[in-house]
């Protein structure tokens, strides 16, 4: 797209495509801002999210595993107030796999006041603007020593989930992370604690730069597990809203209730006619 006026309420955010993305995180975060954008729009006063996918030129661009996303415009003609680089499959990782232009685009749109999102080796393609220089960026552990050995300037690490330098994030699967503590208790300072900021801070940049909240996300995790068990246990409700980790089965309900229009009790019932 050309440039343009920006609506004061619309986002405009640019998933780039490169030869060896991974579809998965593309399309990963392509359908987290959709439902970003949903729940924004829902919301009086509120606006919402464009998400496109940018490429060197539009057309289709070939994923890692071979299948191919389609570039619906180049990065090189469009401004956005938000730019994601999906994860790139390692042995892309080379100098001479950097896509052309993109990085000079990076440079000039952070300059003009976008925020920048990296998902785990996505985090090497930003190292080429310079703009990691100096600064803590986390990506997958298989290329740690790739990026070492080419990038030195910068403190990379594969130990942290999440970490945010400014207006640039660079995160390796925060889901995982989540994921994997649905069920316990889980506040906005312990994962503050882990990328060193306070957790407003936090909020706001990880929001900013994602779309969507750490507490949305983790709603999100818990009702999913919460739907798989109450259709594969007889458990009590109490039960799992207790494995899905929320300690007051009634707060569960409520929740459960406001995501899906009826309680779990309701869902459970529906679910089984259904398959009878």
């Amino acid at each position: 797209m050309a440039k343009r006026t920006t609506s004061k309420r619309l986002a405009h955010v640019g998933i780039c495509l490169y030869p060896g993305v991974w579809g998965s995180s593309a399309s990963l975060a392509r359908d987290v801002l959709h439902i970003a954008s949903a729940i924004s729009r829902a919301r009086p006063g509120s606006g919402g999210i464009e998400a496109r996918f940018l490429g060197a030129r539009p057309g289709d661009v070939p994923t890692a595993s071979g299948m191919a996303i389609r570039a619906e415009e180049s990065w090189d003609r469009t401004d956005v107030d938000v730019i994601i680089l999906p994860s790139r499959a390692v042995h892309f990782l080379e100098p001479e796999g950097h896509p052309p232009g993109l990085a000079d685009w990076i440079t000039r749109q952070h300059a003009r006041g976008c925020s920048v999102l990296t998902m785990t080796t996505g985090s090497w393609l930003l190292a080429e603007t310079g703009l990691l220089q100096g600064h803590t960026a986390t990506t997958h552990w298989a290329c740690l020593d790739r990026c070492r050995r080419q990038y030195p300037g910068v403190d990379w690490t594969s130990d942290l989930r999440l970490t945010v330098t400014g207006r640039i994030v660079t995160a390796r699967d925060m889901q995982e992370w989540l994921e994997a503590r649905y069920g316990q208790p889980i506040s906005a300072k312990e994962a503050a604690r882990m990328v060193h900021m306070s957790p407003r801070n936090l909020r706001r940049r990880f929001l900013e730069a994602t779309g969507q909240t750490l507490s949305a996300y983790l709603t999100d995790i818990r009702l999913a597990r919460a739907r798989a068990l109450l259709l594969s246990s007889n458990d009590a409700v109490s039960q799992i809203a207790h494995r899905v980790g929320y300690e007051d089965p009634s707060t569960f309900t409520a929740l459960f209730k406001e995501h899906h229009g009826q309680t779990p009790s309701a869902y459970r019932k529906s679910a089984a006619g259904t398959a009878d």
